[in-house]
């Protein structure tokens, strides 16, 4: 129910537009007078879901005003207690029959469902970038350089375990060179897997090293048939440097156009690997940046086919964008909520959903689809609790 594109089509009619990024995600559009595009994009949703209670008169909002407390009578108390200072300092109580907490990765949240009992996960930052060792590239600052796919793999030993685990995530990212000289590694891959492992990045001090596979989505991603292809590459084009140009070639298809001549959606081409970068793979498979094809023995293109499917990538710290996303992981344990209703096991007539709840941000630019596919549930349940209590009364 409430699908992505459902939710996008309902927000769209009802006067919200979309922009997407660089990386593919897609994010509220933000008005051209802001100037805080994170804290912007979360406004004009609200506005949205304000100016949609309001249309239905007998929805009451109260905008800018904070609930510090709730409570209830435990021992057989029907009503909750919310405790609010509006805007203007004033301080008010009010009842009310249900409580929907969706107070995002706010602590003020946290503390009200602790109180009614909830286990609270720890919040720790996730979804955020890595800064990446400069000394392992040569690029020029100033740059940055986008990969349309890769995956990223992430291989850490857990305290207490013998094996180490290995958290991958799929998606574009971007190679910034910053002016400083810092090099930060961004885009959708990134952030899932920072989102997923956010513990273990944490307890390793955000130092280690990752793997990037270059261009998974094509052979099946499979070294094999990428050393194949490319030893027959190299006898197609003898002569070819390699080092001018990344053969291999990234397609997806945009269905945001579509061709009538060909009755088909259109197919974008990119290179799976940008000219700077595919030059230092070259280089570290051993290869002179004017050797051509017909030049490299089986070994080095066996060597050039192992760093296209598994390039380190040392980093030494994260890197967290005051444009980028801020979402933490940890919350309300899911244990304790019935997931099919939002409603919470531990006290009743309470719903939490959003970011309140633990979970990883691993689908980055879905956690609002998700979030407000959350909420779409708790207030039908919620609903549904005070019209079955009506008719039996």
């Amino acid at each position: 129910q409430f699908l992505p594109l459902e939710q996008q089509r309902w927000l769209e009619d009802k006067g919200m537009s979309f922009a997407t990024q660089a990386d593919g995600t897609m994010i509220p559009a933000i008005p051209g007078d802001c100037t805080d595009d994170r804290s912007c994009g979360g406004i004009v949703v609200a506005n949205v879901l304000v100016n949609e209670a309001k249309s239905y008169g007998a929805i009451s909002t109260q905008p800018q005003s904070k609930v510090f407390s709730v409570t209830k009578d435990l021992e057989g108390g029907n009503k909750f207690c919310l405790s609010i200072t509006s805007s203007g300092g004033l301080d008010a109580i009010e009842e009310c029959d249900v409580v929907i907490l969706a107070t995002g990765n706010s602590r003020i949240g946290h503390n009200i469902a602790k109180k009614f009992g909830h286990t609270i996960v720890d919040p720790m930052r996730s979804c955020f970038g890595l800064k990446l060792k400069v000394d392992q590239f040569d690029f020029p600052s100033g740059h940055s350089h986008r990969l349309p796919q890769v995956r990223l793999s992430y291989k850490v030993t857990l305290e207490g375990q013998k094996r180490p685990r290995v958290f991958k995530s799929e998606g574009p990212v971007e190679l910034a060179v910053r002016d400083n000289g810092n090099i930060i590694l961004s885009g959708m891959a990134t952030f899932s897997l920072t989102s997923l492992a956010a513990e273990q990045f944490k307890g390793k001090g955000c130092k280690g090293q990752l793997l990037m596979h270059c261009c998974p989505d094509i052979f099946g991603g499979k070294v094999e048939k990428l050393n194949e292809w490319l030893w027959q590459y190299r006898q197609d084009h003898p002569r070819e440097v390699v080092a001018g140009r990344c053969p291999l070639i990234h397609r997806i298809t945009d269905y945001g156009t579509y061709d009538f001549d060909t009755d088909s959606f259109c197919v974008v081409e990119s290179a799976c690997i940008p000219p700077d970068l595919w030059e230092d793979i070259v280089n570290k498979c051993g290869t002179t940046s004017v050797a051509t094809w017909s030049k490299l023995s089986p070994r080095k293109v066996r060597a050039l086919a192992d760093l296209v499917v598994s390039y380190p990538l040392e980093f030494e710290g994260r890197h967290a964008a005051p444009e980028g996303p801020f979402i933490n992981v940890g919350g309300v344990a899911l244990n304790e909520i019935d997931m099919s209703t939002m409603k919470s096991k531990v006290i009743d007539k309470l719903y939490c959903c959003g970011q309140v709840l633990d979970g990883d941000a691993s689908h980055v630019s879905f956690n609002f689809m998700r979030d407000l596919a959350m909420s779409r549930m708790a207030g039908i349940h919620a609903v549904d609790t005070l019209v079955a209590e009506e008719g039996n009364s």
